[in-house]
């Protein structure tokens, strides 16, 4: 097990739980140190955590997508698709039967959405903010790559404006530069607008021309490695 895991395990009997119930695909990503820019949306994955084995949970689609990052020591559990969807896109089946199975008496939630799993869930505060608030050196060069791909970016954007350039065209042209640069996919998306759209909150971009003494506003982002 990689040391996030084992930070959870100390803060088990800490807290004196038996399991710990991840459900959002960010923090599963982070503890099992998967560094991929999956779309989170399409990725639903949970993790059980106890004092001496590790759960992952998913829909056949979203294992199909993650199999072949998970580390090690993991036991995946391929949910059965008619109690999915029957549970509203959730794995309480699943779940129970690692409870009963696994004999746990206390399984701490990170956030409520499977509060009704069982009458042994208890809400906890969520320590994986804390854990991931303290950075590596891996995790720091990450961050620093992923900077310098923006700047390599936001270099280049002056040469592919002109007066009568478009709002989409030149979004569509900042879009094909991150992914030239190495960004896997926008954190967000590009917003451009100009003259007096800049001045609204969440401007769309249109076909507008660029004209003379125009304001630009350019807002854009990259993710890279998760």
């Amino acid at each position: 097990m990689n040391k996030r895991i084992e930070n959870i395990i100390e803060y088990l009997q800490e807290k004196n739980i038996s399991c710990l119930l991840v459900d959002t695909p960010f923090d599963v990503l982070y503890l099992l140190h998967i560094n991929q820019s999956f779309n989170y949306i399409e990725l639903n994955i949970i993790l059980l955590i106890t004092k001496n084995k590790v759960f992952l949970v998913a829909n056949p689609l979203s294992l199909a997508l993650i199999q072949e990052f998970l580390p090690g020591g993991i036991e995946t559990i391929e949910a059965e698709t008619t109690a999915y969807v029957e549970n509203h896109s959730r794995y309480l089946k699943e779940i129970r039967e690692i409870i009963k199975k696994e004999s746990l008496n206390s399984i701490g939630l990170t956030s409520v959405q499977y509060i009704d799993a069982s009458e042994m869930c208890i809400r906890v505060e969520n320590p994986i903010p804390y854990f991931a608030g303290i950075k590596t050196e891996e995790e720091i060069d990450l961050v620093r790559n992923s900077a310098a791909i923006l700047k390599k970016v936001y270099a280049k954007i002056n040469d592919m404006i002109y007066d009568g350039c478009g709002e989409i065209e030149l979004r569509n042209l900042i879009d094909i530069e991150l992914h030239n640069q190495g960004i896997e996919k926008r954190a967000f998306p590009t917003k451009v607008a100009f003259g007096k759209k800049t001045a609204t909150i969440f401007p769309v971009s249109t076909m507008e021309k660029l004209k003379k003494n125009d304001i630009i506003l350019i807002d854009m982002g990259g993710m890279y490695k998760g």
